[in-house]
């Protein structure tokens, strides 16, 4: 077992193999190796563990790494490390958003940090070594290459189904109610399911009365508590599993389901108005 030190460059200069490999509908920023040299002309070394048993030692950095590369991207499982809209907890990850920053300011998913891939290299330092990351695109195909890029090198990446306009889809399907709506809109409505989905320990430090607890995690399970011909209105701490929750339960049949929204959106908006 040999340890090699390859730097960030040779790593990202994988990037230019994938792009090359793949095809699709959305507009790939080229990333170009001089490009590759500037941003990453400061960075630090990266550890990557090779096994070899010949003649591999033998190649160059470069050969070894791309050989390397190629194996990995040939047998690459991309349904693994692929997530749904339905299924994905945002607050499990690091939101890796890798579009440029024009496209991320016009919109984006809430606590998500904005590395464009073509700064990936200069900007590692910046992802978090020992947290599952998901990493966002316009579509998922940039995305997609990028997850494969920082499961290569030692992360734990998966990218978005869809990307950005793939979650603005989902959240199409589910109505919301905007939190300085929400204590008049409780005080109208007494039939209304008011749910609140986070974490018992998080209901516990602090809750709107007249909100019940039912955790994310128990929902599937405990769906049965609820009316499902009676409206449900469900608030998080921001909006990211509330709409999850919303959307399962529109899936099991549940006629009128809406989440609280709003620019800090949940339970961090609320607290904002008190």
């Amino acid at each position: 077992m040999i340890i090699r030190q390859f730097s960030m460059i040779a790593v990202l200069s994988c990037a230019i193999f994938l792009t090359s490999s793949c095809s699709g509908d959305e507009n790939i920023e080229q990333v170009t190796n001089d490009e590759l040299v500037d941003n990453v002309s400061t960075s630090e070394e990266n550890e990557v563990e090779i096994s070899s048993e010949n003649d591999e030692s033998e190649l160059s950095e470069e050969e070894l790494l791309k050989n390397k590369f190629k194996d990995f991207y040939n047998n690459y499982p991309s349904d693994r490390y692929l997530v749904a809209v339905e299924d994905v907890v945002l607050e499990n990850y690091f939101i890796l958003d890798v579009r440029s920053n024009n496209d991320w300011a016009q919109g984006h998913l809430a606590e998500s940090i904005n590395i464009p891939r073509p700064e990936l290299g200069e900007r590692m330092n910046e992802i978090p070594e020992y947290q599952p990351i998901l990493v966002v695109c316009n579509t998922g195909q940039s995305a997609a290459q990028t997850a494969g890029i920082l499961n290569f090198v030692g992360f734990d990446a998966q990218s978005l189904s869809g990307g950005y306009q793939g979650w603005l889809h989902s959240q199409d399907l589910i109505d919301g109610l905007f939190v300085f709506e929400l204590e008049a809109y409780m005080n109208d409505n007494s039939s209304v399911q008011f749910i609140d989905i986070r974490e018992r320990n998080e209901f516990n430090d602090y809750h709107i009365d007249g909100f019940t607890n039912i955790p994310l995690s128990e929902l599937d399970e405990r769906a049965y508590e609820l009316d499902s011909s009676k409206e449900v209105v469900l608030v998080c701490r921001t909006i990211n599993r509330s709409k999850q929750a919303a959307l399962s339960l529109k899936e099991s049949g549940f006629e009128t389901v809406r989440h609280v929204v709003g620019i800090s959106g949940g339970m961090v908006g609320w607290e904002e108005l008190q």
